[in-house]
């Protein structure tokens, strides 16, 4: 299996008005809480996106699909950070 180089991937960044992410950070907006208040939520895992998704923190068929495929970016670029640092040891 191939992976895009890392440079290639670390440069990009997407924002929307209901998402935020660049490399290593990936944030949504709470959208149970609007139009009261606007809070962001940071997501630190895979499983953060799915509770986000099934509690309804994120809303839309297009905006799901588009933070679930984010998340599994992230998730990729932690276990390739981990598997990295298993190598050097």
């Amino acid at each position: 299996m191939s992976s895009f180089p890392s440079s290639t991937v670390d440069s990009w960044e997407l924002t929307s008005l209901s998402l935020r992410w660049r490399p290593g950070s990936l944030e949504l907006l709470d959208q149970r809480l609007l139009p009261q208040r606007e809070e962001w939520l940071r997501m630190e895992s895979l499983s953060d996106m799915v509770q986000a998704i099934g509690s309804l923190q994120v809303r839309g068929a297009p905006l799901i699909g588009v933070a679930a495929a984010l998340a599994l970016v992230e998730e990729a670029r932690r276990l390739g950070q981990k598997k990295d640092r298993q190598d050097l040891n």
